[in-house]
């Protein structure tokens, strides 16, 4: 078998048997198809050390795998899968900074990934200093990003919409707001991410 990696943001390089998830420096992650076409791999050189999740699920989202690795720069684990049925089925890997998903069917007792169904999120990074809140996020396809912000009773008290981008930069100043407890919800890819904080 033959492996070749491609460093990119976050990107499935399909080629010959392998496919391989390449990441930015803080990680680089291979899914790599074993000679016995139901022996599935994952590596990863994980420089920061970060929690990484590993899970498979089925059709029904029923979770047949779910393993962490903590404080390892290197890993390599293996699964053979030569007990599933045939069907859907889906590889996610999670870190700290994204969850890639790599959908993939079992027929016949051969695994095949597809590239084509392979989706990566990245998750918006909060920085609180005082009353303004920094959030970073980039989105790995264009679309809108809303941000709302919701107080102890979950009412709204601001919301607002970037049109058509992937990256997010945006400090946002809340000293205006009352004492209390908020919470900001970030919406990108129809997918809602929330962050606390008390004013």
């Amino acid at each position: 078998m033959r492996k070749i990696t491609f460093f990119a943001a976050f990107a499935f390089v399909v080629l010959m048997s392998s496919t391989t998830i390449a990441a930015t420096p803080t990680g680089l992650y291979d899914v790599i198809l074993g000679s016995a076409t139901t022996m599935v791999s994952v590596e990863a050189t994980n420089v920061s050390k970060q929690t990484v999740n590993v899970q498979i699920l089925n059709d029904n989202q029923e979770v047949l795998v779910n393993e962490n690795f903590t404080n390892r720069a290197d890993f390599i684990k293996k699964y053979d899968l030569a007990k599933l049925k045939d069907g859907d089925y889906q590889l996610i890997i999670t870190k700290q900074i994204c969850r890639i998903t790599q959908p993939f069917m079992i027929d016949g007792g051969y695994v095949q990934l597809s590239e084509l169904e392979k989706q990566t999120t990245f998750f918006p990074a909060f920085r609180l200093r005082n009353h303004k809140l920094d959030i970073n996020l980039f989105s790995e396809k264009y679309g809108d990003i809303v941000v709302n912000v919701l107080n102890a009773s979950d009412e709204m008290v601001h919301s607002v919409t970037y049109n058509d981008i992937f990256l997010l930069q945006k400090r946002f100043d809340f000293k205006a707001l009352r004492r209390g407890i908020y919470k900001v919800q970030v919406i990108v890819q129809g997918e809602s991410f929330f962050y606390e904080f008390e004013r």
